[in-house]
């Protein structure tokens, strides 16, 4: 297994999450913020970084 592989998993387990974020679930955070469900929200920042600003 190459080095940088071997270093993501152990930076992946440092996570809440405990993995990395799939490109899927940022894609459903902005559909959200496109479709209709959002037009009341402004001035939001939206975080997805798996819960490592929450610790």
């Amino acid at each position: 297994m190459p080095v940088a592989e071997l270093e993501q998993r152990q930076l992946a387990t440092e996570l809440p999450i405990g993995r990395w974020g799939r490109p899927d679930e940022i894609a459903e955070l902005v559909t959200h913020l496109c479709s209709d469900f959002a037009g009341f929200q402004t001035g939001q920042t939206h975080v997805v970084d798996g819960g490592m600003t929450s610790t």
